[in-house]
Order: C-alpha cells, then structure tokens, then sequence
C-alpha cells in the first residue's frame, strides 16, 4: 500500500477521497510504548492517506499494524452497513411504476449501497494480497 506525493490522495483502507493521515501505528501508543518498542517488533511507523470515516473509526485503537487496521475496518462496515446491504434490490420497471419522489429516494438508496458494497470491496481485496 503505497500513497502519492501529487493529485487527489484516496483512503489506503477503503477507496474513498482522503482527508486525513493516518498514523499507524497511533501516536498515542508510541509516545506511551515508545518507538524502540515498534522497532523491536519489526513493526514500521508509517503515514498514510485516510478518509474521515476511516481515520475517525480507528482513532487510537490498539492496532499497530495496517493489516490489524484492516481487518478491524471490514467487521466495522460489515456490520454497521449490513441491514442497509440486504435491502431489496429493485427492477427497473418496478421503479418506472412509483411517483417521482419515492423513486428519487430508492435511487440514492441504491447510490448508497454500491458505495457501501464498494468500500467493502476494497477492504476485502486489499487483505487478500497479504501473504
């Protein structure tokens, strides 16, 4: 996982438009455990680009490496998103039959849940590549 110098930065964890760095592993734990500690673990202490919901979810938790934070993000969305991710997906000429407000709210319903679908897929992916 790697992040550019120049353009628009996106999430290392999820895809979407990064506003933030993250720092893995926390600040706080390395000012509390030391970076010797890191050192002798073989763990690297590393910036990367981070979305606000990303950067927000993980904060300070006891996640040092940015697998741990991975896979702590994909319990996280799978679970938050689940109920919205099994909603019933519609046909298009079950949409065609509604007034026009309800079909505008089940279209960004479905915007939605592709986001969701999509920002659970690259999680996935990307733990897949680890060894």
């Amino acid at each position: 996982m790697f992040f550019r110098d120049e353009g628009p930065q996106v999430c290392v964890y999820c895809g979407n438009i990064a506003g933030n760095v993250d720092h893995v592993p926390p600040l706080v734990w390395v000012y509390a455990l030391g970076s010797e500690y890191f050192l002798a673990q073989a763990i690297r202490l590393i910036l990367v680009p981070a979305c606000d919901e990303c950067n927000g979810a993980l904060g300070s938790l006891k996640l040092f490496t940015l697998i741990e934070r991975s896979r702590y993000l994909l319990g996280r969305y799978e679970k938050k998103y689940e109920k919205f991710l099994r909603g019933e997906i519609w046909s298009k000429e079950d949409i065609d039959e509604l007034g026009r407000g309800l079909r505008e709210r089940i279209d960004r319903h479905r915007t939605c849940q592709i986001g969701f679908e999509r920002r659970i897929r690259i999680l996935e992916e990307g733990l897949r590549k680890v060894p």
